[in-house]
């Protein structure tokens, strides 16, 4: 049998896992945080805060975005030098993505709390009314910034990119965030041959990190050797090895 290009060695996969165990655990300890007494804000209130920006934002995505850095990262030497590179302005970007699906619904609660700095009485019933409206629109502005953030990685080799969904990303992927989409109500994206696919787990997130982080040229080299017969059936050509 043909080894698939995109699966990762050895030992990357030992060095995504140690790189993401630590982060997967931050995670935990974010949402936990969400549970805890907090000053001035009853606590069926913050759980419902927690609900809303975990299933209505785009917060889970966000999160495995960082999960995929850091097994992008291990992925090859080739990878690991576009480093240097992409820390100049991926961050950045990243963080304006934050801004848009995350921030901005914590933003939305502080005219609430007004000068009294507390979500109680009515304050409470007006931010648990507000918050998973603004998060939905929140996902809405992430959902459609989300194409031309990935436009600028487009010079990344498939292989990588790919590869960088292997291990801790695909579980977190599976189990956190295609469950409900990027956002409840919201397709995740996907290019027009995923239909074509055997649809399983795998073929859903390799081909929506296709489609929204691959260039068309390194996009037409995942179909080739993800999907060799639905290449040839789609292009007439033969997959060259």
């Amino acid at each position: 049998m043909t080894p698939n290009v995109f699966d990762s060695g050895i030992v990357s996969s030992i060095l995504s896992w140690m790189l993401c165990i630590p982060l997967l655990f931050g995670i935990l300890q974010w949402v936990a945080s969400f549970f805890v007494k907090h000053k001035g804000v009853p606590r069926a209130l913050s759980i419902w805060l927690c609900v809303c920006l975990f299933f209505l934002s785009p917060a889970r995505y966000l999160l495995f975005q960082v999960v995929a850095a850091a097994c992008y990262a291990v992925q090859s030497p080739q990878a690991f030098l576009t480093l240097f590179l992409l820390v100049l302005y991926v961050p950045i970007l990243w963080c304006l993505l934050t801004a848009v699906g995350l921030s901005l619904p914590l933003v939305a609660l502080f005219p609430i709390q007004g000068k009294s700095g507390t979500l109680a009485g009515g304050r409470a019933v007006a931010a648990s009314v507000v918050c998973p409206l603004v998060c939905l629109i929140s996902s809405l502005l992430f959902n459609l910034a989300l194409p031309y953030a990935g436009w600028t990685v487009h010079w990344l080799r498939a292989r990588d990119v790919i590869r960088a969904t292997n291990g801790p990303a695909s579980v977190f992927y599976r189990y956190v965030v295609s469950s409900f989409g990027l956002y409840i109500g919201d397709p995740v994206p996907l290019p027009k041959f995923y239909s074509q696919t055997p649809q399983q787990p795998v073929d859903l997130l390799c081909c929506h990190v296709a489609v929204i982080y691959l260039g068309d040229e390194q996009k037409d080299y995942f179909l080739a050797h993800q999907y060799p017969e639905l290449y040839k059936q789609m292009t007439g050509e033969t997959p060259a090895k």
